[in-house]
Order: structure tokens, then C-alpha cells, then sequence
């Protein structure tokens, strides 16, 4: 089998210098570009005879693939290249191996195009476009602001606590008027600026909330 650059150098040098002419000889010119062996006696048979596996049905075909059409008698072959461009026989010229789109034999012709397959009973078709390539490093996400709204209640543990529902207090509304610490064990650290109330009623809660509804505080203390 034939890499890609191969098979291209030989159909673009079969497009300027034909060895013979190409007439109703699609599936021939196809497989001898990719260095394949004979499969099928028609372009429509080789591609019936290749396993669905190693056939795709989307378009457009991609450089080192061979794309198949059906249509008259004996359907239609073409090799893959960039862009998708093609070379096909007689599509331009009787006899004559000719780039094209890939979509012309269904222009020109009427065909309906297929797919195109990535194999053969010789091997692998090398298409460029298969190739993986190596993964990047996985890139740190950049981190969350975290905030609480000022004046609004929370439900803490004490200062003292890295667990809730432990410490002096656990339990307790705090309502934030000043600086917010770090998060522990599922609940906040709040600094000693944290005003403690015991009811969302409270008349302190209303002021505060009042005062201070439009700032918000970071989890590193800074105001936003």
C-alpha cells in the first residue's frame, strides 16, 4: 500500500503523463493509486464487496480516501485529495484523469454519492486526517469567585468549629457585616466583624441588611 503522498504523486503524474488511457476505468485507476490489489470487477461491486466497518457515508471524503458513486451501470470511483478535490477519469476528458470536485460525478452525472471507504483487502488506506494526535496536558481551571451576599443570613458553626454543627454557637444565624474567611468542612470560618443575631426578624438584621444589601464579600475577605 501506498502512504498518501504517494498515491497523489502517482495520480497527479497519471493526470499529466497517463500510462494508458483511463477510459471506464475508475475502480482500476483508484485502487492501483493507493496500491491496492484488484477488488470488484465494477466501482458500485467493490464497494458492495467492502465490509460496512471500513465504509463511512459522509461527505465529504477526506485526502487518501477512495469515495464511491452509484449510478449507470457501473457506479463510480474517485481518489480523495485536499479541499475536497478529486481525481477522477473522465470526468473532463474521455480517457483522461482530470482533478474535480468531488460532488461532479453527481452534477455531470447524476450519480448519488455513496461514501468513501478507509480499506481494503490489501490494508489500511493512509488518510492524514485519521491520524490522532497526541493529547495536550489537561489545562487548570481557572477558579471560582466565591462570594455571600452582605446581609444575608448564612448558617455557620463557630469560628473555633472546621466541622458544622461543632463550637460555641453552632446552629446560629450570622449575619456578615465585615470580612468573610475561608470554608471549612462544609461550613464558613466567619472573622470576628460577623454580628451574631438569632432571628431573621430581628430589628439589627433589618438595619444591617438595609446598610449593606449592595456590597458582597469574597471568601478572601476582599470586598466586591
Amino acid at each position: 500500500m501506498r502512504s498518501y503522498s504517494e498515491a497523489k504523486k502517482w495520480a497527479e503524474g497519471q493526470r499529466q503523463n497517463p500510462s494508458k488511457s483511463w477510459y471506464n476505468l475508475c475502480q482500476q485507476f483508484c485502487r492501483t493509486a493507493v496500491g491496492a490489489g484488484p477488488y470488484g470487477t465494477t466501482a458500485y461491486k467493490a464497494w458492495l464487496y467492502i465490509p460496512a466497518k471500513y465504509k463511512v457515508l459522509r461527505k465529504p471524503p477526506p485526502a487518501g480516501s477512495i469515495a464511491y458513486y452509484r449510478g449507470g451501470a457501473a457506479g463510480h470511483a474517485t481518489f480523495a485529495i485536499e479541499n475536497e478535490k478529486c481525481y477522477s477519469n473522465d470526468i473532463k476528458r474521455s480517457g483522461k484523469i482530470d482533478i474535480c470536485h468531488y460532488l461532479d460525478p453527481v452534477r455531470q452525472w447524476g450519480m448519488v454519492y455513496l461514501g468513501y471507504i478507509i480499506w481494503t483487502p490489501s490494508g489500511y488506506l493512509d488518510i492524514p486526517s485519521n491520524a490522532k494526535p497526541e493529547p495536550e496536558p489537561p489545562k487548570p481551571e481557572p477558579p471560582v469567585a466565591k462570594y455571600i451576599e452582605d446581609g444575608m443570613y448564612i448558617f455557620r458553626t463557630h469560628q473555633d468549629s472546621e466541622k458544622p454543627g461543632e463550637g460555641v454557637g453552632s446552629g446560629a444565624h450570622y449575619l456578615v457585616t465585615g470580612n468573610v474567611m475561608v470554608q471549612l468542612g462544609g461550613g464558613y470560618q466567619a472573622s470576628t466583624d460577623v454580628q451574631v443575631v438569632s432571628s431573621p426578624s430581628e430589628d439589627c438584621d433589618k438595619a444591617m441588611y438595609a446598610a449593606h444589601k449592595d456590597r458582597r464579600y469574597l471568601l478572601n475577605g476582599t470586598v466586591k
